[in-house]
């Protein structure tokens, strides 16, 4: 007997009963797309000539993606010439979509490029414990989680800036920050993350 598996109407390598009669079957991950696809398995016998009922089943695969992402997020500061923490202007919306299977885990991390080196200032992610991750060319640590329909990772964050407790993304600048305009591009990136 021989089993005849498609994969999403693309027919894949037959494989051929073990002792007894009994088929096993292992659909290569390479093969799923994010969504439903379809998997339909049939046996032929006797030279092809018998054939079995298909047999077809559904593989939901689930994905993980940003379902939003602030496309510009400005500080505007009054300078008093003190050095001063400032939230940005407008809260960020920061969100991810995980329909993997639960337990998988997610994370996230930032980094910024392009800001003038002229600007003296920095562009801080605090968590809320007390720790602060200065954001650069090279990856930071922003959040991780797990599969969850919709997680709004930016939901808890600080709306103003009052102390090492307060979380979210910040502008720090020091007394000596002149006016101007200054740019630089954050890249958000979501990533697998072992269980």
């Amino acid at each position: 007997m021989t089993l005849r598996p498609t994969v999403n109407g693309q027919t894949q390598t037959s494989t051929t009963a073990g002792d007894g009669g009994t088929f096993s079957y292992t659909v290569p991950a390479s093969l799923l797309l994010p969504g439903a696809n379809t998997v339909t398995l049939y046996a032929t016998y006797n030279s092809g000539t018998n054939v079995s009922d298909v047999i077809k089943a559904t593989i939901n695969v689930g994905s993980l993606a940003f379902s939003n992402v602030t496309s510009n997020i400005a500080f505007n500061a009054k300078l008093t010439g003190t050095s001063a923490t400032i939230a940005p202007s407008s809260q960020p919306n920061i969100s991810v979509v995980d329909t993997r299977v639960t337990g998988k885990l997610w994370a996230l991390s930032a980094n910024l490029t392009g800001l003038a080196a002229s600007f003296p200032g920095e562009v801080v992610y605090q968590p809320g414990n007390g720790s602060v991750t200065t954001l650069s060319s090279q990856d930071a640590a922003i959040d991780t989680g797990s599969s969850a329909a919709i997680t709004d990772v930016s939901k808890q964050w600080s709306s103003t800036w009052t102390d090492s407790s307060s979380r979210g993304l910040f502008l720090k600048i020091p007394s000596a920050t002149t006016a101007g305009t200054y740019d630089g591009t954050i890249t958000w990136s979501l990533k697998n993350a072992p269980s």
